[in-house]
């Protein structure tokens, strides 16, 4: 436990108080020490850390209870925690704010995490509001959180809204039918044909309207993974 600081050496005492010893800095470095609580060398550390290291390692520490496994990259933290504690407080972010949120969710895989906050979300959403950006990203959450049925259902619910989506929003919602579809014909024991049918059908549907979209621009990079997917 050091007691005091004298010009380049440490005055120690033992755990047990009964021995002082000194120590010069330069051993310093291979030694662990528990300092009284105000003490200057622990003030001196303190003001070394960045106040921002500081703040993202509270927003780890914040955000921990929340998290499936580790983020992939901490500095997403702190908007990942915001979005969890406005969700918690009842408040719906922007379109700007809640796109950066779900892009830092879907960056570091917390699928439930985000399933969570989306469905909070649709909760808060004024009535006849779009909120297409919602359904589709709950959709991508549940997909990856291993909840193809409840991912398609979400994206229907989407797809029956009024009024509808863009022809660019329903192509993205069609396409994820289409993966959805697929995912539950290859996840069945008997691999019922009418599911692969309704993902081919979903698939042409899609690429149909992002070419209207587009303004007949060729689309065929943009589904040539999802063709490729269903065979």
């Amino acid at each position: 436990r050091i007691v005091a600081v004298q010009e380049n050496v440490l005055l120690l005492r033992d755990e047990d108080n009964t021995r002082t010893r000194r120590m010069t800095f330069a051993l310093a470095g291979d030694a662990t020490f528990v300092a009284p609580e105000g003490h200057a060398l622990i003030v001196a550390v303190t003001e070394t850390i960045d106040p921002r290291e500081h703040a993202l390692e509270q927003a780890l520490q914040s955000l921990r209870p929340y998290l499936r496994g580790d983020l992939l990259n901490e500095m997403d933290a702190p908007l990942i925690l915001e979005a969890v504690r406005q969700t918690a407080a009842g408040h719906l972010p922007d379109h700007t704010t809640r796109a950066r949120q779900a892009s830092a969710i879907k960056a570091n895989h917390q699928w439930r995490l985000g399933a969570g906050v989306a469905r909070a979300w649709l909760k808060l959403v004024p009535e006849g509001q779009p909120a297409f950006d919602i359904y589709i990203d709950l959709g991508v959450y549940l997909r990856y959180a291993g909840e193809p049925k409840e991912a398609l259902a979400a994206v229907e619910e989407a797809l029956r809204r009024q009024p509808p989506p863009s022809l660019r929003k329903e192509s993205i919602l069609r396409t994820q039918c289409a993966a959805l579809f697929a995912d539950l014909f290859e996840r069945g024991k008997q691999r019922d044909p009418d599911l692969l049918s309704r993902a081919w059908r979903e698939a042409y549907r899609a690429r149909d309207l992002a070419t209207s979209a587009a303004c007949g621009r060729d689309v065929h990079d943009e589904f040539s993974r999802l063709f490729a997917h269903l065979g």
